[in-house]
């Protein structure tokens, strides 16, 4: 058997091979090994001709094993370069490079995630938006043809615009009526955000029964501090379950989106059935029916104003409420400071509906009173990836007590940071 790489293990080598050269395992280019015995078993480190002289590879060294019981060593050869486990050095660095490969691929994982979590947010709100768009026209639409009660007309002043004016407020209010914002709204729409009555009779806006029914087994509000705007979000989507010129909301279509009312909510409490529109994070979309205040693009700066299609610089663009295009409720002869100060129709009406007149650090006098023309839409606003609005509750600021609490989408100074990551219906593109 020629030498070679694999070989036999060394053991006895005969009497009769003790005469065998070592030259003839150097000319192969390995060393020859004589024990007596013969050859027996394999190895890796050389091998083994028919006198049982073991030719040994370089690299290799051999081990002599305990005396048998006739007296006879064996050598093991093993190869000297072959190790049985890796340095410690060896695991660190290849503990290293795993764990840099785990954090780019979870840090690329995570950014997929959270985009897909966002472009559904804005699918979701952009499906929603169109379909509220469609039924607060229809609403308005309606209302135009109705007759407008007394205890509004009361509210349009008395100039020759009053009942171009009054059937503008009773437009308002039929949206209130069809879309609140709040449990309370939905239960008794004549009164006013803080809960008062300005003199519209509850006969002459009174409450939806489906809505009323369908909140009869919920507690009078569920709106929590981290969770301010709960109510609206579920009142939007049953809002827009009702069919309103032959269009109505299939809620199974949202998917995901609409969840249980109380799902995530603390402290829990019995949903009754009814769903909320969530975003991409499960958090709460909150809807904004007259938002007359936004700034969360700059602080400072209106954001909501500023979308406003026909432009800052269109003279035109002076009577921003796409719902007021005669500038009836901008009119100084019925928007003034003496009707507002005295608790006249532009006041009662800034309580059950929005500002009209521009607020003041300070409490407003008849030097510095001045009308407010701001760019209105129904707005849907994720909290985003922090899942915070950064948005009061509230009317802000609150100077002027009379003007109100109704929300208004503006920015809460305290924590204006969270807005930034917000996602806002009109910002999208439909």
């Amino acid at each position: 058997m020629k030498p070679s790489s694999a070989a036999l293990v060394a053991q006895d080598v005969g009497p009769d091979a003790r005469n065998i050269l070592d030259t003839q395992g150097a000319v192969a280019g390995v060393s020859v090994l004589r024990n007596p015995g013969s050859c027996a078993t394999t190895s890796v480190s050389g091998s083994c001709n028919r006198d049982g002289v073991v030719a040994r590879a370089p690299g290799f060294r051999s081990t002599e094993t305990p005396a048998t019981a006739d007296g006879s060593r064996n050598k093991i050869t093993t190869a000297a370069g072959i190790r049985n486990a890796f340095t410690l050095m060896e695991l660190l660095v290849a503990i290293a490079v795993i764990s840099i490969l785990v954090a780019l691929t979870a840090a690329g994982v995570f950014q997929v995630v959270e985009t897909q979590r966002e472009n559904n947010t804005k699918n979701t709100m952009l499906t929603v938006d169109k379909l509220l768009k469609q039924q607060m026209k229809a609403v308005m639409e309606k209302a135009d043809k109705e007759t407008v009660p007394p205890s509004v007309i009361a509210l349009s002043g008395s100039d020759a615009n009053a009942p171009k004016r009054a059937r503008l407020i009773w437009k308002k209010l039929r949206l209130k009526q069809e879309f609140p914002m709040t449990f309370a709204e939905a239960k008794q729409p004549w009164l006013t955000f803080a809960g008062t009555s300005v003199g519209v009779q509850p006969t002459d806006l009174p409450a939806k029964q489906s809505y009323v029914n369908a909140l009869a087994s919920l507690p009078a509000t569920i709106n929590t501090g981290s969770m301010p705007f709960l109510e609206s979000s579920a009142l939007v989507l049953l809002a827009l379950q009702e069919k309103r010129e032959g269009v109505a909301l299939n809620i199974d279509e949202l998917g995901s989106a609409a969840i249980d009312l109380s799902s995530g909510v603390v402290p829990s409490f019995n949903g009754g059935g009814l769903k909320k529109l969530v975003d991409g994070w499960n958090n709460p979309i909150a809807f904004f029916r007259f938002p007359t205040s936004n700034d969360a693009t700059t602080p400072g700066n209106n954001a909501l104003d500023a979308s406003n299609p026909a432009g800052p610089s269109d003279t035109a663009a002076k009577f921003r409420d796409p719902y007021d295009a005669q500038g009836l409720l901008l009119n100084p002869s019925w928007n003034n400071f003496t009707s507002w100060s005295t608790s006249g129709g532009v006041a009662s009406f800034e309580n059950l509906c929005h500002v009209v007149h521009a607020p003041n650090s300070t409490t407003a006098t008849s030097a510095n009173y001045q009308v407010w023309p701001r760019y209105m839409v129904p707005v849907l606003v994720s909290p985003g990836r922090d899942g915070k609005w950064g948005i009061n509750n509230a009317f802000h600021p609150s100077a002027n007590p009379q003007v109100g609490v109704n929300p208004n989408m503006s920015i809460d100074a305290n924590s204006q940071t969270h807005a930034f990551d917000n996602v806002y219906s009109y910002q999208l593109k439909q």
